[in-house]
């Protein structure tokens, strides 16, 4: 990490910018003057620095305010790389969750199974009964083979939440 994560860029227009610095280990304003000053001696930049505030404010009077910006912010890193300037660690976020388990899933998922395991049941009696039923004549055993489909599509329709949810 350098130290231009120590900084935060907080306002900028035309003719003025402001940075506050963030520093792990404590600085020396009046060094920060002195480097900046010297950094900054060949370009129509002033500066000031808020030490209460922990901010530095850059202004022009240039027309150049884009060009002017980007010499003042890499003054202005390369007088915190001189000074030693750290940036803070980063801050880490502890975020508890409490897991509350319910006793409902696996109650239904056993009422879903004892059911399913009963239509699949009835859908293979079913079949059994309207294949040789088809082959009669008066018989209902087209009625009874989509009976039986309906209720192994029924029993499968039931299981599938918890089968999905499985690992």
């Amino acid at each position: 990490m350098s130290s231009s994560d120590c900084l935060t860029l907080r306002h900028r227009n035309a003719l003025r910018c402001r940075y506050t610095i963030d520093s792990a280990t404590t600085m020396c304003w009046s060094q920060l003057e002195r480097e900046l000053s010297k950094r900054l001696t060949n370009h129509s930049i002033q500066f000031r620095c808020n030490r209460l505030a922990g901010s530095i404010s850059f202004h022009t009077t240039a027309a150049q305010g884009e060009l002017n910006w980007h010499v003042a912010t890499h003054a202005l890193v390369a007088s915190l790389d001189a000074l030693g300037v750290t940036p803070p660690p980063p801050k880490v976020l502890a975020i508890s969750v409490k897991t509350i388990r319910s006793p409902l899933p696996p109650i239904g998922n056993v009422i879903t199974l004892a059911l399913s395991l009963i239509l699949a049941l009835m859908a293979f009696l079913l079949l059994l009964i309207g294949l040789p039923a088809h082959l009669l004549p008066l018989s209902p055993g087209s009625v009874l083979i989509l009976l039986a489909t309906w209720c192994l599509e029924l029993s499968l329709l039931m299981r599938r939440p918890f089968v999905q949810s499985a690992p």
